[in-house]
């Protein structure tokens, strides 16, 4: 304790001591400063008790989920492009020949096929990627689409391509 401490705290037992408790409180009222009550009456209310009493209570925060309707669509949709042109490519194979269809590629056919059916599945990682995190971002303008987008357009025009292949059937010799 400091020597004003000290000092003050003895004052204090020396008050209790010789006039009672009464005689005490009003020595520790004495050095209590009080404010004027008109002053009080012009002051605006604590701004933290104003929140609580008129803020709605807190709504609980919807949280987005990465795997919603328009991702598990265009996933959906890039999966299935892809498959329908590998069926398509074999098909139009099957029915014409090799040359007049649209492979995308040269080399053994399977090897461009399994190529083509892992680059769709890859894809999805990237896009749910950019996804979650233009999410957590809560970005107005996003791009994560575009990689789905992109390879079911790319499947589709392959498949459209071969689909309409008119040449008839193989010829048998």
């Amino acid at each position: 304790m400091t020597k004003p401490n000290a000092i003050a705290a003895a004052a204090l037992i020396i008050a209790l001591a010789c006039s009672g408790a009464a005689g005490a409180q009003e020595l520790v009222d004495r050095d209590i400063p009080r404010p004027d009550p008109r002053t009080l009456l012009q002051q605006p209310p604590m701004p933290s008790l104003q929140k609580d009493v008129n803020a709605d209570p807190p709504k609980p925060v919807l949280r987005e989920r990465i795997f919603d309707k328009k991702f598990l669509f265009l996933t959906a949709l890039s999966i299935g492009t892809s498959i329908a042109a590998t069926v398509t490519i074999t098909r139009c194979r099957r029915d014409h020949g090799i040359g007049p269809c649209t492979d995308g590629g040269y080399g053994p056919y399977t090897a461009r096929e399994t190529l083509r059916q892992v680059q769709t599945g890859f894809l999805i990682l990237p896009s749910y990627k950019i996804k979650r995190i233009e999410d957590e971002d809560r970005i107005k303008h996003k791009f994560w689409w575009v990689f789905p987008a992109f390879n079911a357009a790319w499947n589709s025009g392959v498949m459209i391509e071969n689909a309409r292949k008119h040449y008839g059937p193989k010829d048998k010799d």
